[in-house]
């Protein structure tokens, strides 16, 4: 019981001190350790997975058959992205995974992560409008 008397001391003043300062010690953002990004960009091509050349990133989705194009237009946060880069993603359906037809030429503001899984590290993506479309009241 002892020997857990000044770790016990040692963890409450650690604490009294945090809340003493009335906020939290600043988080060091280190990008080789936050895998997540966030950018905008406008989908330049859509096309089978067997037929696109160069690099693509794979996604959580099941049974990826097709590859979508991004041209960034503006990095958010992460160092995925940079203006002017292009990137591919590998996705099941396009019109699954942007809930919109037509998608060439539009703009998203894309966000995921980099996660593990079973069969490797793959890119969690999120994809939405930028601007929130707004309901006209007729």
């Amino acid at each position: 019981m002892r020997s857990r008397i000044p770790l016990l001391a040692l963890l409450w003043a650690g604490l009294a001190t945090e809340a003493a300062s009335g906020s939290p010690p600043p988080r060091q953002e280190d990008p080789a350790r936050d895998p997540s990004y966030a950018f905008e960009g406008k989908v330049v091509s859509v096309s089978e997975l067997g037929t696109f050349e160069g690099q693509v990133f794979l996604t959580e989705s099941v049974d990826p058959r097709w590859v979508f194009e991004v041209e960034v237009s503006r990095a958010l946060r992460g160092s995925l992205a940079t203006k002017g880069k292009r990137l591919a993603f590998a996705i099941h359906s396009p019109a699954m995974f942007f809930r919109s037809d037509p998608i060439l030429g539009r703009d998203f503001r894309f966000t995921g992560g980099l996660v593990q899984a079973p069969a490797g590290a793959r890119h969690r993506l999120a994809a939405r409008h930028p601007w929130p479309r707004r309901k006209h009241l007729h």
